[in-house]
């Protein structure tokens, strides 16, 4: 079977929509980047969803170019400020409907084997297909290759993409990046420092705290914006082959929360 067939783009609903930023927000959850205490609806305002990821980038902008880059999609900037703008009155279903307006949902196709059709063969070409897609080479991937050096190169398909295929399949990342704990320790040095402003009164102890914390930050953006990370995997899950029958297993995520995310009407 050539990879390039082994899937089948459908019409998007904003129900599956949503499904994938559960997904999202689980794996954010397990890997330590998420508010465990706040639970997605459709209903969820925009804030809310920053909140859950623990994301403080208020920048409409960016948040319409990354939802453009995940979903393949390709919405104008001006659409997108009228579905999440204001943040604390615009909601999740405002933006779950517009994704839907233009997104196709990649499903998987069977392989026939023996005259039988079989998922996980298909999710394995559907694997493949979505990584050559975004320039992979996987002309010797076989079901016993390692997925290490793709998922460190192609993390955004993993997240993106391929997770689509089953939300919630996925289980949980762990991101390595050697860099983010230099970063890290710039900012947790310069909160120290400006924490200990208050008790001591010195002007420097202030300016160098925000000095680091500033350096810590920017640090941080560019490390994730522009470094590859050592290492991405995840648990139980070292092998195409693995992540073939993990894709194919029944949806985790979605049959309880569909009559809740299809109840109400949107803003």
């Amino acid at each position: 079977m050539d990879c390039a067939d082994a899937i089948d783009y459908q019409p998007m609903s904003a129900e599956q929509v949503f499904h994938q930023f559960q997904a999202w927000h689980r794996q954010a959850v397990d890997a330590g980047e998420g508010d465990p205490s706040i639970e997605l609806t459709m209903d969820s305002t925009i804030t809310d969803w920053l909140d859950a990821h623990l994301d403080d980038t208020w920048d409409w902008r960016s948040i319409a170019r990354g939802m453009n880059d995940y979903w393949r999609i390709d919405v104008p900037l001006a659409v997108w400020r009228d579905a999440i703008k204001p943040f604390r009155k615009r909601t999740l279903r405002n933006v779950c409907n517009l994704i839907a307006e233009y997104a196709l949902n990649p499903v998987i196709r069977p392989v026939v084997v023996f005259g039988t059709p079989c998922l996980p063969a298909g999710a394995f070409f559907a694997v493949k297909q979505l990584l050559h897609e975004d320039g992979a080479n996987v002309a010797e991937v076989t079901p016993s290759c390692s997925l290490s050096t793709y998922t460190r190169i192609y993390a955004k398909t993993f997240f993106g993409p391929i997770s689509q295929l089953n939300p919630g399949a996925l289980p949980p990342a762990s991101i390595y990046h050697p860099f983010m704990s230099i970063s890290n320790y710039f900012s947790g040095a310069g909160v120290v420092l400006i924490g200990s402003s208050l008790f001591v009164a010195s002007p420097w102890l202030t300016i160098w705290g925000v000095v680091l914390a500033f350096l810590g930050m920017v640090g941080g953006m560019v490390i994730s914006t522009f470094l590859l990370p050592a290492s991405v995997t995840f648990r139980d899950v070292n092998t195409f082959r693995d992540l073939s029958l993990v894709l194919s297993r029944p949806a985790t995520i979605g049959a309880a929360s569909t009559a809740d995310a299809s109840n109400t009407p949107a803003s």
